[in-house]
C-alpha cells in the first residue's frame, strides 16, 4: 500500500521548494490516520457483541448461548461450553469468597 502511494509522490529530480509546496506528506500521514477510523467506526457499528464469558459473568445465559452460537453450529457443543462456564464461573466465586472470609 505503502509503495502505491509512495509512486505518487515526486522523485529524486524534483528541487527542494517544489517538495515544501507538495502535499504528499499529508496524504502519507493522513492514511493511517483513514484506516484507523474506518477499524473503529467496524468495531462499533458491526462488530458490537459483548464475548460469552462477559454474559456468563452477568448471568445472562440466553445472550451466552445466543454469543456462542455464533462461533459453534452444535448445539451440544454450545452446551457445553454453557456448563464449562457457568461451572468455572461458581469456582471462581468460591475462591473469591474463600479468600475474603
Amino acid at each position: 500500500m505503502t509503495y502505491f502511494i509512495g509512486m505518487t509522490l515526486p522523485g529524486n529530480e524534483v528541487e527542494v521548494e517544489d517538495l515544501r509546496n507538495s502535499n504528499g506528506w499529508r496524504v502519507m500521514m493522513a492514511m493511517p490516520a483513514i484506516f484507523t477510523l474506518i477499524q473503529s467506526l467496524l468495531l462499533i457499528f458491526i462488530y458490537k457483541y459483548d464475548s460469552p464469558a462477559y454474559y456468563c459473568e452477568i448471568n445472562d445465559l440466553k445472550s451466552m448461548k445466543e454469543a456462542l452460537s455464533q462461533i459453534y453450529d452444535d448445539e451440544e457443543a454450545i452446551m457445553d461450553k454453557v456448563q464449562l462456564m457457568s461451572t468455572k464461573k461458581k469456582d471462581a466465586d468460591i475462591s473469591v469468597l474463600a479468600y475474603y472470609y
